[in-house]
């Protein structure tokens, strides 16, 4: 059984990060070896799904649709309080938020923010601030330049490697979660969104279409359309609640650890069936 998170060293092998010679032909060598001799491979959405099927030739019904499960702490007894007296600088609580833990990859985008934010102010003469966080990858330094550029070094938090509560706390407290990302039809960020309610704005004609219904959609092109969207979001925040109450019944009903269950037991009662025709 393969897990496929994506394929976008294919799609967009123009970003540094998937120049490397040896680890193109590794993931590539691994897929295509997977979808010649895997029993299933699981991949995310159905537009990952078709994606397979077209550029490595996958048979149809090797594939199943398994969306990313995320691992929480329990954190139905976290003391947010606490967590936010002992965080790394407790004065981003102090102002609304949107959120975007990400690694500082170019795919990433997160440069897309900095310039939404830059609109925001001047053109809607509105503020919010940014929390970033993640290792850097390659663009930090860039990022770092780009908001001093902007004027906007007091807005934007950059932090390191968190603890899975302050993850969590970050979630419960920011205004939304906004990912810009050139890649990925569906990741872990999406569904934690919607796990803990928060609004998502997402990469439009990047998401899965299936998932736009949950989430706004913002123009890659066009960095005004993240700031439009933001001061509407901002001024009319009741707009989004039937799909931030939507998108959290969707995690219910397929990201559960009871709904991975049931398709790894799925894919295991098949294999087990066809073993039989050989084995006791």
């Amino acid at each position: 059984i393969m897990s496929s998170f994506d394929i976008n060293f294919k799609l967009k092998n123009y970003f540094p990060e998937y120049l490397n010679d040896r680890m193109y032909k590794i993931k590539d060598e691994i897929l295509t070896k997977s979808c010649n001799q895997a029993f299933k491979i699981l991949v995310d959405t159905e537009r990952s799904k078709e994606e397979l099927e077209k550029i490595y030739n996958c048979q149809p019904d090797k594939i199943l649709i398994q969306p990313f499960s995320p691992y929480f702490p329990k954190i139905k007894h976290l003391n947010d309080e606490e967590l936010i007296k002992n965080f790394e600088n407790p004065k981003i609580f102090d102002q609304k938020f949107i959120f975007y833990p990400a690694q500082f990859w170019g795919h990433k985008n997160h440069k897309y923010i900095v310039e939404a934010l830059s609109i925001l102010n001047k053109k809607y003469n509105l503020k919010i601030n940014i929390v970033f966080c993640g290792g850097d990858k390659g663009t930090l330094k860039y990022i770092k330049e780009l908001a001093a550029e902007r004027s906007l070094k007091d807005q934007i938090f950059f932090l390191k490697f968190l603890s899975e509560n302050d993850i969590c706390l970050l979630y419960k407290r920011c205004y939304a979660l906004v990912v810009p990302t050139y890649v990925a039809r569906s990741t872990l960020l999406l569904y934690e969104g919607f796990y803990f309610k928060v609004p998502v704005f997402y990469s439009g004609d990047v998401l899965d279409k299936k998932l736009e219904k949950f989430v706004t959609t913002f123009d890659l092109k066009d960095y005004n359309s993240l700031a439009l969207k933001l001061n509407h979001s901002l001024k009319n925040e009741l707009d989004l609640k039937t799909k931030i109450d939507n998108a959290h019944d969707y995690y219910l009903k397929n990201c559960s650890d009871e709904k991975l269950m049931e398709n790894y037991q799925e894919i295991l009662n098949e294999y087990s069936f066809q073993q039989s025709i050989w084995k006791k």
